[in-house]
């Protein structure tokens, strides 16, 4: 099976892994923080954070050929289970009345000190 590896410039990519992959009719997207294309942190609110999070999720589906519709799973990590209730809303922005199964977990940290959120999703077109 082919896989087709998915980098859009709209997203920045480390140089040890992908940001999107295609294998088929799946798309595995890799967990997306709040920076920007640059590796900038948006900010130090997790709501900035989780809305730079979600937009790039669109645009690494949209470079693959999908979209928000497509999504069937996510799994969101959080620093601090008080900051749940505030990026709900931003959940509901970017999928409106589709609901992908979903995983929210609280962990002690994340791979950088200035990430407060970070979202993976899967989805098939």
């Amino acid at each position: 099976m082919e896989i087709e590896i998915i980098n859009p410039e709209s997203v920045y990519t480390p140089p040890i892994y992908s940001q999107c992959i295609r294998v088929g009719s799946t798309i595995y997207l890799s967990g997306q923080v709040g920076r920007d294309k640059d590796n900038q942190i948006v900010s130090m609110d997790v709501a900035e954070q989780a809305d730079r999070a979600y937009r790039a999720i669109q645009q690494l589906l949209e470079a693959a050929g999908a979209s928000m519709r497509n999504v069937v799973k996510l799994v969101v990590y959080l620093t601090k289970q008080e900051d749940l209730g505030r990026v709900g809303p931003l959940r509901d922005k970017y999928f409106g009345d589709h609901r992908p199964c979903n995983t929210t977990v609280v962990v002690q940290a994340l791979a950088r000190p200035e990430y407060l959120i970070e979202i993976d999703a899967t989805a098939v077109v």
